[in-house]
């Protein structure tokens, strides 16, 4: 097996696939950076008759996410015009949120050359790089679903501004509302806003710093100050957002919870619960995998319905192998609705089904002749 894998050398995703490959006394993946693809790369250089191609993802390396918004900076929007960062003499600048729509204009502009290129030689990849970019714009994927009739939180049309989210859920009686970046990755930009009898909320991963920069941090900052509030949305909101009714989630041991599922080849056996006290349930800040049996177990026949759905959520997606669906489940533990679909969320350490991760079940099914 000849696998080519397109991501940052050194990043997580990168290591877990050598050691997945190790495990079961496979070649090592040759790996391409996706700074050298921005940079002119041929993939045809790289590229035999039996080559597997498997694209992840870009983060970790900012070099390559400067590049992209160099890139990005130079696009013009077909949606409207959001924040722009100029990206000559940019440092880096630990958990700074830049321009994240900017960002996938240049993200999208290379997943557009991949593209060519792979029709060229008559190739495909793994996932799909019209695949990815649909998944990575949280509002188109949430209209493919909603329009396919897959259960997903009711959402808004597209918000700019405090005023223009307040309007929208007074005129749907909604108290509150999820605020999430369209492009974002990793909770960031994420608001949890609600507001009772007057009184407003916000639960946040953005911390703000002087200027309005906005940081994503590892914390859940609460805010009841409305400007403030009205400051942090409308700063948001220059990013691009999507934004959802929040749905209350189900409870397990005393922590709500939400399930990442990962479809690979239209089948949804991998599952990782994750679990916390609060709002927000991704675990790199600092929340605990839950106890996926007992989750299993009292779900009965429900789980049953929600692999039906993350398999029929796939099928919008037929020219990729795999991706990572996160699906609520709501507090009467019957219904259930797909949050978001993640063209890398097969990132699914420890988690094994039939003795395989991820990882290898998908080596396993290529080597099957599945792929």
């Amino acid at each position: 097996m000849d696998l080519l894998v397109i991501a940052p050398p050194e990043s997580r995703r990168a290591r877990a696939i050598q050691n997945s490959l190790l495990e079961r006394n496979l070649p090592p993946a040759r790996v391409l950076s996706w700074l050298e693809i921005i940079n002119g790369a041929p993939l045809e250089n790289h590229v035999s008759e039996n080559t597997i191609i498997k694209l992840d993802s870009p983060s970790e390396d900012w070099e390559t996410d400067k590049k992209l918004l160099e890139l990005g900076y130079n696009l013009s929007d077909p949606d409207r015009d959001y924040a722009r960062v100029n990206t000559q003499n940019l440092e880096y600048d630990l958990g700074a949120i830049l321009s994240s729509r900017q960002w996938y204009l240049g993200f999208n502009h290379v997943l557009e050359n991949i593209k060519a290129q792979l029709e060229v030689m008559g190739k495909t990849a793994m996932n799909h790089p019209d695949d990815i970019a649909l998944m990575f714009d949280k509002r188109a994927t949430h209209t493919e679903l909603e329009a396919a009739g897959i259960q997903v939180p009711p959402a808004l049309l597209p918000i700019h501004s405090f005023d223009e989210l307040v309007e929208a859920m007074e005129l749907r009686s909604w108290n509150r509302v999820f605020i999430k970046l369209a492009h974002g990755s990793g909770a960031a930009g994420v608001i949890a806003l609600e507001t009772h009898k007057g009184i407003w909320q916000a639960t946040t991963t953005v911390e703000m710093a002087n200027a309005g920069k906005l940081y994503n941090t590892k914390c859940l900052w609460k805010h009841r100050n409305l400007e403030m509030i009205k400051h942090l949305v409308n700063a948001v909101c220059q990013q691009r957002v999507h934004v959802e009714k929040w749905l209350p989630k189900a409870s397990f041991e005393n922590r709500i919870f939400d399930l990442r599922v990962v479809v690979i080849a239209g089948m949804a056996k991998h599952v990782l619960v994750r679990s916390s006290s609060g709002t927000v349930t991704n675990l790199h800040l600092g929340n605990e995998r839950g106890n996926w049996a007992g989750v299993r177990e009292k779900l009965g026949e429900t789980w049953l319905e929600i692999q039906q759905t993350c398999e029929e959520t796939m099928m919008l997606f037929p020219n990729s192998l795999y991706a990572g669906v996160d699906v609520l489940v709501q507090t009467d533990w019957q219904r259930h609705a797909i949050l978001e679909v993640n063209a890398f969320g097969d990132y699914h350490r420890n988690v094994f089904v039939d003795g395989l991760d991820t990882y290898q079940t998908q080596l396993e099914l290529i080597g099957m002749n599945k792929f």
